[in-house]
């Protein structure tokens, strides 16, 4: 029989379900999550689990007290979660809000920089220049980036070598802080606002260069706000500049937008002339500028003239110098400038054209070629004249002054050959001729009223160490000598002052928002209180300035229009006492070398004075060659011989050539420390060639009345100034030293010889011509013939044959071709055409059986041998004649 009764079950060690639902309906489970674990403890222990209570016991006090500490935490943690989520979201509508604000922002700023840097603004000439646009007429500066290094070890092509470049997330250290040093009128401030332009119209990317934003400052608006008790700081002083740009004034740019792209290395921040700030200002100027390229990892470029920057005032900052313009810059901005002018007044005729008829239509074509013909032929002729005379070479390595010469010669034709001249000309156009054509009328219609309150106004405000004035301040300065002139009582000073600025263009500023004039460009302002300093007669003034910097211009155009008699006597009487012996010589040098003749004794004081100070390698060895090139030794009344030639010296003219000044090809040669002033020796001839053409291209050397050429000695004139007791040899190169002959030379190959020292090619072949025409007395038939070329003067033809060959390294010159015909089989004693047709095209005449257009020549020591002359020989008809004649004549 089978027992009904239940069973024992094995007993179990987990919680059935309907016991835990009895637990979680307990007392317990009220208790939060230690009384479920106690729970589970009086549970276990009640089956006689006792590790199991244990080890629930364990976890229960664990979580009780947990639970203590988060009842004490957990309103906090609650509230920084709440909070960081919204600081998040808030971080984030801001970031929405400041793009959405500062996207259009950027753009509008950018597009007003790109409206105020467009133009060419050439700094004294506001109103009367054509509105060039400034990216068509600008030609690239070369720039040193060690002012005391030779330029051929470094030597920049282009300023964007030195920005930041594409992909580079940081700037350079050595390139984030650069001051760029010039004297007037290198283009520093061109330059500057050529990079905003660039920056803000986004061309820089066509020179791999990172994206900046271009921040452009002029000290000469900011630093009054720099000398205030509240000192703005940099963001704030750019935002205070951005809303004075053009359309911005509604614009609410933030400091904080401007702090964090200097922050973050987003600018380019440019601040242009530290000079004009006041001396007495520019310290605390200096050190706040200092201050603020240490506090922002932007990119920065300070400009300024050499006295005006003080680098002890400064923490790594790289200076880097302008290099002269070289003569392809100044050819090169000439026909840029006329193809700008006279392409904008075709452009002006063709627009009015198309409103007429359509038969008075101008055709597009036929304008474009018209205007195209008339630039090359306008800067051909400018071209002509300023390489015509090493004077004029010598300016137009300025900038500026290339610019006025240009404007100059637009209007006049013709070109004044220094620089006191240049500016009388330029202010003459300014205040009188420009006026009048454009029927802008000054109220003194002539120039010489109106500059003679000009001058008082420059003079007195030079004297009141302002750079800039109010119409009240200037009232008392220009008062007497207006109503001098003017004779008008109506005609008040601020009436004055606004004609010149509006109208002549000489003065800026004025407005109700700047409220200072000042004059467009210093050295406006320096010839003009010069010219005053001269006609009042107050040299004492000047001297008593000798050693302000902020005065040297002023006093060398005051010596270039009297003498430099009286400031010399000042240096060399006072030498001993001088505060700076240095800073007196190299002003007194600077005046000697501008400001023409001086009496022989004091020219040797001053050489004395000179010895006894060291200016440098450079400046050592130009006053040592000046200094043998005014004591040669005469071998005859037209040729005398000079000392050796030292490698200080000899360096100049290897400077030259790796800058570009001169085309020569000569071996660069490294000249060791303390060889400086030893003779050079064991150079090659052809080199010894190149140096004796430089000298040629070297103002200072010339005279205003007598053509000099300089040569190499002849074994006759190296015996012959040995029976002089002149030098220790017979033969030329024994002592194996360089010396130099110079020779006078007509004064009808001044021109020709100009052309070729300068690389002019073109020039020099049209020169040719007009000389061999004027020589044969053949200028009014304007061609050579036969008779005239047989009987040309053999003297003349080796003339014009020796500077064409030294010059062009042996390449160009009628012996040259001589020589080539005769290769070919030609034969000086009769004509053969097949050997003149080989003839045509070795030189480079005909390509393909076909004339080459002449304007279609290689003008350049790339061309065939013998490619030049062309026009002098009248080829096409008398080149047989011409090669007789040579031969003749021993070429």
């Amino acid at each position: 029989m089978t027992d009904s009764s239940p069973q024992p079950q094995p007993q179990s060690n987990s919680v059935n379900l309907d016991s835990l639902w009895k637990f979680l309906s307990s007392q317990y489970v009220s208790k939060g999550a230690p009384g479920i674990l106690l729970g589970i403890v009086i549970t276990q222990a009640s089956q006689a689990n006792w590790v199991k209570a244990a080890q629930f016991a364990s976890a229960a006090v664990l979580v009780w007290f947990l639970s203590k500490i988060a009842r004490k935490l957990l309103p906090k943690v609650d509230r920084a979660v709440e909070q960081t989520i919204d600081a998040a979201i808030d971080r984030a509508e801001k970031k929405v809000e400041h793009r959405t604000e500062i996207i259009p922002f950027k753009k509008q700023y950018l597009e007003a920089l790109k409206t105020y840097c467009y133009a060419l603004e050439v700094e004294g000439f506001r109103g009367n220049l054509p509105r060039l646009p400034l990216k068509d007429i600008f030609v690239p500066l070369r720039l040193n980036s060690d002012p005391d290094a030779k330029p051929t070890d470094k030597m920049i092509n282009k300023i964007w070598e030195l920005l930041p470049r594409e992909h580079q997330t940081k700037p350079q250290p050595i390139n984030s802080r650069l001051v760029i040093i010039a004297d007037p009128g290198y283009g520093k401030t061109t330059l500057t606002r050529y990079l905003t332009l660039s920056y803000a119209d986004g061309s820089y990317k066509n020179e791999q260069a990172k994206n900046l934003i271009p921040i452009l400052l002029l000290f000469r608006t900011i630093h009054p706000q720099i000398q205030n008790n509240n000192t703005p700081t940099l963001p704030d002083l750019i935002t205070q500049q951005i809303l004075i740009l053009p359309r911005c004034q509604n614009l609410t740019p933030s400091s904080r937008w401007v702090e964090d792209w200097l922050q973050s290395g987003q600018c380019l921040v440019m601040l242009d002339g530290l000079d004009e700030v006041p001396q007495s200002q520019r310290e605390k100027v200096s050190k706040w500028v200092n201050w603020q390229m240490q506090a922002y990892d932007a990119t920065f470029i300070l400009t300024s003239r050499p006295h005006g920057y003080d680098s002890s005032l400064f923490k790594a900052v790289q200076p880097v110098k302008i290099i002269d313009f070289d003569n392809d810059q100044i050819s090169d901005f000439i026909t840029k400038w006329y193809r700008n002018r006279i392409g904008e007044q075709w452009d002006y005729l063709y627009q009015r054209s198309l409103r007429k008829p359509e038969g008075e239509r101008l055709t597009l074509e036929y304008v474009e070629a018209q205007s195209t013909t008339e630039a090359e032929e306008a800067a051909a002729d400018l071209n002509r004249q300023l390489f015509a005379l090493s004077a004029l070479v010598n300016l137009a390595k300025n900038p500026l002054l290339v610019t006025i010469i240009a404007a100059t010669h637009e209007i006049l034709e013709s070109l004044p050959k220094e620089r006191t001249s240049l500016y009388r000309k330029i202010l003459n156009l300014l205040l009188e001729s420009r006026p009048n054509r454009r029927e802008t009328r000054l109220t003194m219609p002539e120039a010489k009223d109106n500059q003679a309150v000009l001058q008082s106004l420059a003079s007195n405000s030079l004297e009141q160490g302002q750079l800039q004035f109010t119409s009240e301040q200037a009232r008392p300065w220009i008062e007497a000598k207006l109503s001098e002139k003017s004779g008008d009582p109506t005609f008040t000073p601020k009436k004055f002052l606004q004609e010149i600025q509006n109208i002549a263009g000489i003065l800026a500023g004025g407005t109700e928002e700047e409220g200072l004039y000042q004059f467009t460009h210093k050295t406006f302002q320096e010839y003009l209180a010069a010219i005053e300093f001269q006609e009042k007669q107050q040299e004492n003034i000047l001297i008593e300035q000798f050693y302000n910097p902020d005065w040297q211009e002023v006093i060398v155009f005051y010596s270039n229009l009297t003498s430099a008699k009286a400031f010399l006597e000042f240096v060399l009487d006072n030498f001993e006492n001088s505060p700076d012996k240095k800073y007196a010589l190299e002003l007194a040098r600077r005046l000697v070398e501008e400001g023409g003749k001086i009496d022989e004794q004091i020219h040797q004081r001053l050489d004395r004075a000179l010895e006894r100070v060291d200016l440098g390698d450079e400046l050592n060895a130009a006053i040592s060659l000046e200094k043998k090139f005014r004591n040669l030794n005469m071998i005859d009344n037209k040729t005398s011989i000079s000392e050796p030639i030292t490698w200080g010296e000899y360096q100049l003219f290897l400077n030259d050539q790796a800058s570009g000044q001169f085309h020569s090809s000569a071996e660069i040669l490294p000249i060791v420390s303390g060889q400086e002033n030893q003779p050079v020796r064991e150079i090659s001839q052809e080199d010894a060639q190149w140096f004796c053409a430089w000298l040629s291209t070297q103002a200072h050397l010339q005279s205003e009345d007598i053509v000099y050429d300089y040569r190499l000695p002849s074994n006759g004139e190296i015996e012959q100034s040995a029976r002089k007791g002149i030098t220790s040899s017979s033969s030329i190169y024994s002592d194996d030293f360089l010396r130099v002959i110079r020779v006078v030379i007509p004064h009808c190959y001044q021109a020709l010889l100009n052309y070729l020292a300068n690389g002019r090619w073109r020039e020099a072949d049209e020169e040719t011509r007009k000389v061999m025409l004027k020589v044969a007395d053949r200028e009014e038939q304007g061609l050579l013939n036969e008779e005239s070329i047989k009987n040309f003067p053999c003297g003349d033809l080796r003339m014009i044959d020796q500077l064409w060959v030294k010059y062009s390294k042996g390449k160009f010159g009628f012996s040259v071709q001589k020589e080539i015909y005769e290769s070919l089989g030609g034969d000086t004693r009769s004509y053969n055409r097949e050997v003149f047709e080989k003839f045509y095209d070795r030189v480079g005449w005909k390509q393909g059986g076909d004339w080459v257009s002449y304007g279609d020549y290689t003008f350049n020591l790339y061309a065939p041998h013998g490619h030049l002359p062309y026009r002098g020989g009248d080829w096409v008809s008398y080149g047989y004649f011409l090669f007789s004649r040579a031969k003749t004549c021993s070429l």
